[in-house]
């Protein structure tokens, strides 16, 4: 672990201490000053703590990631699709494609002139 993460560990150290004691009491705050003295002097001693800590943030990070990915296809999509399907909509063409045993893919007899090509967007 570098200085830098050890330092970050420490003044996180200290700031949930101090809410802490700010949230509970004042008896946390002599802990979290020496927290502090301790993560400005000698950031060193927070390299144990610091590998867990950011371990322990690496494991979240995979694990949350995949928990907030199925709450959003279960929660948003799902509903929407459902709904969809209620209503009978289908704007990919399915029902079609599945009715005709070609292919999907919509022919355009449009013929293309200079001024289509000229302000696209």
């Amino acid at each position: 672990m570098t200085k830098k993460e050890n330092i970050e560990f420490g003044m996180t150290l200290t700031l949930v201490l101090l809410v802490i004691s700010w949230w509970f009491g004042k008896q946390l705050v002599g802990v979290s000053i020496l927290c502090l003295l301790i993560c400005l002097l000698f950031p060193g001693l927070y390299t144990p703590f610091t590998k867990i800590w950011f371990s322990l943030a690496k494991g979240l990070e995979r694990l949350m990631s995949k928990v907030i990915l199925f709450l959003i296809f279960f929660l948003v999509i799902t509903p929407v699709a459902g709904i969809r399907r209620l209503f009978g909509k289908d704007s990919l063409h399915l029902r079609d494609f599945a009715k005709h045993s070609r292919s999907a893919w919509i022919e355009r007899t449009h013929s293309y002139a200079k001024d289509d090509l000229d302000k696209q967007f």
